[in-house]
C-alpha cells in the first residue's frame, strides 16, 4: 500500500512539471527566442516566409 502511495504521488508531481512545461512552451514566440541571440534570429531568417491565409486577401 505504501508503495502505491509513493507512485501516485510520483505520478502527481510528474503530472504538475508536464503541466508547467507545457505553460512555458506555449508562451515561447520567436521573438522571445532570438531576442539576444544573433545566431538563432540568424537561423529563423533563413527559414522560408509562410504566408498566412489573412494576408492572402
Amino acid at each position: 500500500m505504501k508503495d502505491l502511495e509513493i507512485t501516485k504521488e510520483t505520478l502527481h508531481k510528474s503530472a504538475n512539471n508536464l503541466r508547467l512545461a507545457n505553460d512555458k512552451a506555449e508562451d515561447l514566440t520567436i521573438k522571445k527566442l532570438t531576442r539576444g541571440n544573433p545566431t538563432m534570429a540568424a537561423k529563423f531568417a533563413e527559414l522560408p516566409r509562410v504566408v498566412t491565409p489573412a494576408e492572402t486577401r
